[in-house]
């Protein structure tokens, strides 16, 4: 299963515990991150923008109550062509530790639906 999602913007996503860690109008994280955005505010122009979506991916068992995310993808929206190599990259991880992928769910974006076009022959 696949879907991008919408995330508010100012949480603060720790990459070292994975976890939220909160807004950043709030204390000293916020404090820190303030700092760090005016010694930067030179080079703001050359830093990748912000993501406004997570790309959340995630396997779930057809016989067994196994569910479990695999990736997120912090993106601005992402495009059929990112989703094709993201999805057939976590396909390809996927059979090499012995899971069989047997279909995509996701909703109907566009991108979705192009990423489903893409496979026509």
């Amino acid at each position: 299963m696949f879907d991008e999602m919408k995330i508010k913007s100012g949480l603060v996503f720790s990459r070292s515990t994975g976890t939220i860690i909160g807004f950043t109008e709030l204390g000293k994280i916020s404090d820190e991150i303030d700092s760090l955005e005016r010694s930067l505010e030179k080079e703001r122009k050359k830093l990748r923008p912000l993501a406004t979506h997570v790309l959340a991916i995630m396997i779930r068992g057809f016989f067994h109550h196994f569910n479990l995310p695999i990736g997120f993808h912090a993106t601005k929206s992402a495009s059929a062509e990112q989703l094709f190599a993201i999805i057939w990259e976590a396909v390809g991880v996927l059979e090499m530790v012995n899971f069989n992928v047997h279909a995509f769910v996701c909703d109907g974006a566009s991108a979705n639906r192009k990423f489903f076009e893409m496979h026509r022959l």
